[in-house]
């Protein structure tokens, strides 16, 4: 069961096409509420974004692959062992892909990324805080494109 306000559509995509746009530029969003999740959507739509989601991090890896992002937006929970895997993996997939980590601040810290080994790190690893403004979404997708 799922908790109030979590976002229930299939883990597979927001928009239900995981395949890259010939004409925009990709963007992998992993956010497990579907209220955030419809609003970052159509936030990096209009920012002339094609984007692709999963409500969780186990259907990451496989994304990764099947939709070639030029980006990550990815919403964590620290300390979660699950988030560092999933960071390790988007280095192993493309260590020079702009990540962003949106925190919680009622769940974590920021800092928890930076007891991780830098080795096993995007290194174009940003983080912010929720809730994210528009313009910082739209300045790290300027940065990403």
């Amino acid at each position: 069961m799922h908790a109030q306000g979590e976002w229930t559509m299939p883990d597979e995509a927001i928009d239900r096409n995981p395949e890259p746009s010939p004409t925009r530029p990709t963007l992998l969003v992993v956010e497990p509420y579907a209220a955030v999740a419809e609003s970052l959507e159509h936030q990096c739509a209009r920012l002339g974004w094609h984007v692709v989601g999963a409500a969780d991090t186990a259907a990451v890896t496989g994304l990764l692959d099947r939709c070639q992002p030029q980006a990550v937006l990815l919403s964590l929970t620290l300390p979660d062992p699950e988030s560092a895997a999933v960071l390790q993996a988007i280095a192993a997939f493309d260590d020079e892909l702009p990540v962003l980590c949106l925190i919680d601040q009622r769940e974590g810290s920021a800092d928890a990324l930076i007891d991780l080994p830098a080795a096993r790190l995007p290194r174009r690893l940003q983080r912010a805080m929720k809730p994210l403004r528009h313009r910082s979404l739209a300045a790290f997708l300027a940065t990403a494109d």
